[in-house]
């Protein structure tokens, strides 16, 4: 398999020796958007050709919150892990080569996923690496509840050090989705020793600019009904979750119904996660990784658009940065074709940052 990585030498920068080039074309910077939920509340889209809503609405009057117990029945298996830090059991999973050489691959997941949604990804990497993920504290089977304003960054980032403290893991290679990709970030910048490299996919860290995301009326009255029943049918999900595929024909019954059960939890905010990118922050953080960093980017995400990838490049002037686009996928590239991003995976830690 021929890849091609866009490579941006950064001056001081280690040098990055690898054949690919460049077959993607700079589209101009903009402002990079925060969190992908934040278009559920805020934007629609017109819906992609042949995407057909099957998804029925709960029956109204009927509570459909589920409780953190009745979740865990339904979504535990024998992988299933609990770490208590800061005194919140948080679910996680060490597979693959459990205990080998490191780096180890460590998967986080965005706003309103849980650590299942890796799972097709961790099937094709377990063979040969160890991948650690686990469910962000509030989120998943995770105990907890996150709170607005920095909190969530914060605890995620503290979660993720204990967890590779404890698991004896001393260089890992991070991998974030959406809004994953900026607690990874965070720990790049606090321990560059120890990660061996980034790999951002369609990450955030500044506002949406909500005023630029496609709209459709059908969409946002899908939404707006679907805010009256706490966004908690299968029909609003599957609404939002094929407005962020590249191609809505892979979503699965199943995935929609995950995500459904995952955010009806009881006393669930679909607000919590909104704020992760907000902090000012962010920016210094960015500016002060130095690990090799590939950006993998869907190219039709409609929350974080193309240009961001080009802000996201300028705003990392002392990593050397790799990206790569993907043309018919949506903001979530490790969900939406997980044997190709991992053959991505391995080709770039092969060449760039001196994967086993």
């Amino acid at each position: 398999m021929q890849l091609y990585f866009r490579h941006i030498a950064r001056r001081g920068s280690r040098p990055v020796r690898h054949s690919c080039q460049s077959l993607v074309r700079p589209l101009g910077a903009g402002l990079l958007a925060l969190v992908a939920c934040a278009a559920a509340s805020n934007a629609g889209a017109a819906p992609r050709a042949g995407t057909v809503v099957t998804a029925t609405v709960d029956p109204a009057g009927v509570d459909t919150t589920l409780s953190l117990k009745a979740l865990k029945q339904r979504y535990s298996d024998a992988a299933s892990r609990s770490m208590v830090i800061g005194g919140l059991a948080i679910r996680y999973k060490d597979e693959g080569q459990a205990g080998g050489h490191d780096p180890a691959i460590v998967l986080l997941h965005g706003s309103y996923g849980s650590l299942d949604g890796y799972d097709a990804l961790v099937a094709a990497l377990a063979s040969d690496h160890r991948v650690i993920r686990f469910d962000m504290p509030g989120m998943g089977l995770s105990e907890g509840q996150p709170v607005s304003g920095s909190a969530p960054t914060v605890m995620g980032d503290a979660v993720l050090a204990a967890l590779l403290d404890r698991l004896g893991v001393k260089q890992a290679v991070l991998v974030g989705t959406s809004s994953g990709g900026v607690i990874a970030s965070y720990y790049a910048a606090a321990h560059p020793e120890r990660v061996r490299a980034l790999v951002l996919a369609n990450v955030p860290s500044d506002p949406v600019d909500n005023a630029n995301i496609p709209r459709s009326p059908a969409l946002r009255a899908e939404f707006e009904r679907a805010a009256s029943t706490g966004m908690r049918d299968l029909r609003y999900w599957q609404v939002y979750l094929e407005w962020l595929q590249g191609r809505p024909e892979r979503l699965t019954a199943a995935t929609v119904s995950r995500y459904r059960d995952m955010n009806a939890r009881e006393g669930k905010s679909r607000s919590a996660w909104r704020s992760t990118g907000k902090v000012p922050e962010v920016y210094a953080t960015l500016a002060s990784i130095v690990s090799p960093t590939l950006l993998i980017w869907g190219r039709h995400d409609f929350v974080l658009p193309i240009h961001t990838m080009r802000d996201l490049e300028a705003r990392l002037p002392a990593a050397s940065v790799s990206s790569i686009v993907l043309d018919d996928v949506g903001h979530y590239p490790p969900l939406e074709v997980p044997e190709r991003f991992a053959r991505i995976l391995r080709t770039y830690l092969e060449n760039v940052a001196g994967g086993e």
